[in-house]
């Protein structure tokens, strides 16, 4: 991983703002490194929405580009993957970036929530998603209330179940 995606992992705005600043003639803000992840991709991660911010407005990144590596998917998937509440806010209110997008596998945004475990995840996707991807299956034929059942998180499965069919209004 060279420098700058590590310093977008890191989250480290200034770091990020000197190296790009020595290196604007060739910088190339949507770039993948070596296993197909962008400089979003990484900064989602790092859970820093200034870093995140820093990218898009000042640099211009997609929001919703599709990442080919190992995990597949976009920066808000990773973001919803690691949890990332004001990531993942910024992204879908502020970037409107795609809720509707799926990796490889057909996982959704909603899929990473109940595979996280995260209630207060959980309780801003469904006030975010439409009506019918909360019964969205990925490849696999697994829905979220299937993957929140497989983790065995009780309160998630039965927020899930409470909203089958229909958007979530009352969280």
């Amino acid at each position: 991983m060279t420098k700058l995606y590590s310093i977008c992992k890191e989250g480290n705005v200034s770091s990020a703002s000197d190296i790009i600043g020595k290196i604007q003639s060739i910088f190339n803000p949507n770039a993948c490194d070596s296993n197909g992840y962008t400089y979003l991709y990484y900064a989602s991660e790092s859970g820093n929405v200034a870093m995140v911010a820093y990218l898009i407005n000042e640099h211009k990144v997609k929001v919703d580009t599709k990442i080919s590596g190992f995990s597949d998917g976009t920066a808000l998937m990773k973001a919803v993957s690691c949890g990332h509440l004001d990531v993942i806010n910024y992204l879908i209110e502020e970037c409107k970036a795609d809720i509707t997008m799926k990796n490889n596998k057909g996982n959704s945004i909603l899929f990473f929530a109940a595979q996280s475990g995260n209630i207060d995840l959980l309780k801003f996707l469904l006030r975010t998603i439409t009506d019918s991807a909360i019964n969205d299956a990925n490849s696999k034929g697994i829905t979220c209330l299937m993957e929140a059942s497989r983790t065995g998180n009780l309160e998630m499965v039965s927020m899930l179940i409470g909203c089958e069919g229909k958007k979530m209004k009352t969280y």
